[in-house]
């Protein structure tokens, strides 16, 4: 299924750039390259804007949990600057050393229904 909808998500871009070109108002009848290069440079950018909102969206979920943890990261950051130093942090084995993942601050990786 996902498969229908990559190829979906690379032809209709085009395919709809196409009908909307062919209007007879637009004045298309002529044959010059340089309107055929207006399409291609109307029709790329699409394209690549309608695969990065699919990615956006069946990605959404890593994202925010992603930012979590950077986020996560960060207040450690600043409360160890405040302390004025690392303190007793011990994660590891290694003093000082802490490791922020997406499995130890959020818990195990959810898989997204989509």
């Amino acid at each position: 299924m996902k498969t229908v909808a990559v190829l979906t998500m690379a032809f209709l871009p085009a395919t709809f750039l196409a009908a909307l070109f062919s209007i007879p108002s637009l004045g298309w009848d002529e044959r010059k390259p340089e309107k055929f290069a207006i399409y291609w440079a109307c029709v790329v950018p699409v394209t690549i804007v309608t695969f990065a909102l699919w990615a956006g969206f069946t990605q959404r979920g890593e994202v925010v949990e992603t930012v979590k943890a950077v986020k996560m990261l960060l207040e450690h950051r600043k409360r160890r600057e405040r302390v004025g130093g690392l303190g007793d942090v011990e994660v590891g084995g290694q003093r000082g050393a802490v490791s922020i993942t997406r499995s130890n601050v959020l818990g195990p990786a959810r898989r997204s229904s989509i």
